[in-house]
């Protein structure tokens, strides 16, 4: 009887022993706030340090940012006859923005994606406090700020970087309070849709919550302050469209045609399909993959969840299924999702914690999920671009070439990635392919003094069709080249 109730002390002890000391090593609110402000300060040194040669060039970022350099170079949206703004009206006109102030060019349309990437961060640390839990927002913000793959869009000049953090801004309202919050739903989904029209999956997963977290009336609501913020992005795309119809249908039945075609003709397995989507995120970011899966088993087998963890689940469910149905959809489309994934692993975490008799483990597991995320993304950035020299300073080289040697009156024919950097007037190869590929008289009718050519544009038909630019010296002299680039001066 004695030993029994020493015993039940020595638990009393234990009990109020584990208590104190969980208050004792509690963070505080200041010293979350300074490990965020930390982890953003980080993730923007790894996505602007040597942003101009890390990563290459590649053809997507020509397409964004050529229209906005010629607005503000020569005062129209395109010298050719690519209309690539009209998809990203957003995009666009902050990239024109941008360039007004500091100078056009492929790295200071990076610095955009950099800045929206950074913020992105700390976006995630606010929402982890709304949901309830600041420590899971600042090991998501850790997490995200050392993910390869969202490093590399960020240091790139696409939509997504952009698109990801309107996109957890307006999950940061769905889960907030006050009268305020379905005003600015309804803005952030208008401005995501502008950047890009794949945001609309965060619809059904915003409704969703709002009907389990808050009823059906908030979640009527709250759909229609969406439905307000798509009806003037509507606005925006068919004040455009009335500007110029011929060109906005034909460049958005190109895009919605690539995708469709795209998915038809991919090999399984290609880049677009889910497996290879999940391989690249494994090889990529391993830990973010192997932490996803591992929590989504535990789920599945535990069966319980809180409204927190309902909604990123239902937000990442919507976003796979969107992206993997809807056509064409490289890896990059999925990035928007990985802050989500992130904080849903941590809040998944945090609920085991408290829940379950393994809890002790919850904390230790999470710790080394971010310790390992930080080295592996260290290491592989370093050893890939540095150690192997993946590093590519070629476009930079040929952007100084062309402005050096190239007159204001003169024009230059090439790849939209590598004459953005440049303040000639550049024609893309993309611009003057359709519908027929140019040959030498087309050339000619246009004017060019110089042409640009570099066998990764992605582009055969055109490059091929271009074999007359080598073979005929007399009218095509080459008088630079950079590496596989090469540049070739028009006899007139």
């Amino acid at each position: 009887m004695a030993l029994s109730k020493r015993s039940q002390e020595g638990e009393s002890i234990k009990i109020a022993t584990a208590r104190r000391l969980h208050t004792t090593i509690k963070p505080t609110r200041a010293f979350l706030f300074l490990i965020v402000l930390a982890s953003a300060l980080a993730g923007m040194i790894m996505r602007t340090v040597d942003i101009a040669t890390i990563p290459e060039f590649f053809t997507d970022e020509g397409f964004w940012a050529m229209p906005p350099r010629d607005f503000v170079l020569f005062s129209r949206w395109t010298l050719g006859s690519y209309y690539h703004h009209y998809l990203s009206p957003l995009f666009s006109a902050l990239l024109a923005l941008e360039f007004s102030l500091i100078g056009p060019g492929i790295v200071q349309a990076r610095l955009l994606s950099a800045i929206a990437g950074t913020l992105t961060i700390l976006g995630v640390a606010w929402l982890g406090k709304r949901l309830g839990s600041p420590t899971a927002g600042t090991l998501a913000a850790i997490a995200l700020a050392f993910d390869g793959p969202s490093i590399i869009t960020s240091r790139s000049a696409i939509l997504e970087s952009l698109q990801c953090f309107l996109l957890v801004m307006i999950a940061c309202q769905v889960v907030g309070e006050g009268r305020a919050r379905r005003a600015f739903m309804g803005l952030l989904i208008c401005l995501a849709v502008l950047t890009k029209l794949l945001s609309l999956h965060a619809v059904p997963a915003v409704v969703l919550y709002s009907w389990w977290k808050r009823g059906w009336r908030e979640a009527i609501l709250d759909a229609a302050s969406l439905l307000a913020g798509l009806l003037l992005a509507g606005l925006v795309f068919g004040a455009i469209a009335v500007h110029d119809w011929d060109n906005f249908t034909l460049t958005w039945g190109w895009e919605l045609t690539t995708r469709t075609v795209g998915r038809a003709t991919m090999p399984a397995g290609e880049e677009g399909s889910l497996l290879s989507t999940a391989r690249y995120f494994l090889s990529r970011s391993p830990i973010a993959g192997v932490a996803f899966l591992s929590i989504l088993a535990w789920i599945l087998a535990w069966r319980k969840f809180s409204s927190a963890t309902l909604f990123l689940g239902l937000w990442i469910a919507f976003g796979v299924i969107v992206m993997s149905t809807q056509g064409y959809s490289p890896q990059r489309y999925y990035i928007p999702l990985i802050p989500f994934i992130w904080i849903w692993v941590f809040l998944t975490l945090r609920e085991v914690k408290l829940s379950t008799s393994i809890g002790a483990w919850a904390s230790r597991i999470a710790s080394i999920l971010v310790i390992a995320q930080v080295l592996f993304s260290v290491a592989s950035f370093a050893g890939y671009y540095y150690i192997l020299d993946h590093r590519n300073e070629d476009p930079v080289m040929l952007a100084r070439w062309v402005d050096e040697n190239v007159g204001p009156g003169q024009r230059v024919l090439g790849p939209f990635r590598l004459l953005v950097s440049t303040k000639a007037q550049g024609l893309g190869f993309e611009s003057v392919a359709a519908p027929a590929q140019p040959t030498s008289a087309d050339l000619d009718a246009l004017g060019i003094d110089f042409v640009v050519t570099a066998p990764d544009t992605r582009l055969g038909p055109p490059l091929k069709n271009l074999w007359f630019v080598e073979s005929d010296g007399e009218k095509y002299s080459l008088v630079a080249q950079f590496r596989e680039i090469k540049v070739y001066r028009v006899a007139r």
